[in-house]
C-alpha cells in the first residue's frame, strides 16, 4: 500500500503492481492512542518543521506551537489541544486530522520542491482535495477496517486487543 493516488500513478507507469485503496498509516494514530484524553485549551496551534519550531515560535508568541521533537505522545497532546491548527508536517496534520481537529497545510519557509504535493498525495487517498480554508475542511473519512486488516501490526509493540 501507498501513501496516495499520485504515489500509486508514478509506481504504476514505473510497472509497480500497487493496490487500488491507498492510506497513509498514521491515520491508525487514534487507534493505537485510543485512551488518549483531549482536553481543548488553545484555540490555535501551529506545527511547523522542526528546523523552523525556533523562528515560528518567535513570530507567532501569543500561538501555541507544537515541538515536534517532543516525545510522541506529548505531541499528539499538545496537537489534539488545539481547536484549529495550520501545519507544515504531513503527519501532524494527519493526527489533527485522525482527532477530529480542523487543520490547514501551512508551509513557514520557502521550498525549493513541491512540498504541497505530498500533501495532495495524502488528500487523494481520502477522496478530498487539499482545503484552503477551514471552512472548505472536511472530517476524516477512510475505511479504517480496511487499513486495519492491511496493516502490519506484528511489527509494532502495540497488540491489538
Amino acid at each position: 500500500m501507498v501513501r496516495g493516488q499520485k504515489t500509486r500513478e508514478i509506481l504504476i507507469k514505473k510497472g509497480f503492481d500497487v493496490p487500488e485503496f491507498t492510506a497513509d498509516p498514521a491515520v491508525l494514530l487514534k487507534e493505537i492512542y485510543k485512551d488518549l484524553k483531549i482536553e481543548k485549551k488553545r484555540r490555535i496551534g501551529y506545527i511547523p518543521h522542526y528546523l523552523n519550531y525556533n523562528r515560528v515560535k518567535e513570530e507567532n508568541p501569543e500561538d501555541f506551537v507544537v515541538n515536534l521533537t517532543n516525545p510522541i505522545e506529548k505531541v499528539i497532546e499538545d496537537i489534539v489541544s488545539c481547536e484549529r491548527v495550520y501545519s507544515e508536517s504531513l503527519h501532524g496534520l494527519i493526527c489533527a486530522e485522525v482527532f477530529g481537529i480542523p487543520v490547514l497545510f501551512k508551509t513557514f519557509w520557502d521550498h525549493k520542491f513541491d512540498f504541497k504535493w505530498k500533501f495532495e498525495d495524502y488528500y487523494s487517498s481520502t477522496g478530498r482535495e487539499l482545503p484552503k480554508s477551514f471552512e472548505e475542511w472536511e472530517e476524516l473519512k477512510i475505511d479504517f477496517d480496511r487499513l486495519k486488516k492491511s496493516f502490519p501490526w506484528d511489527l509494532l509493540p502495540y497488540k491489538e486487543e
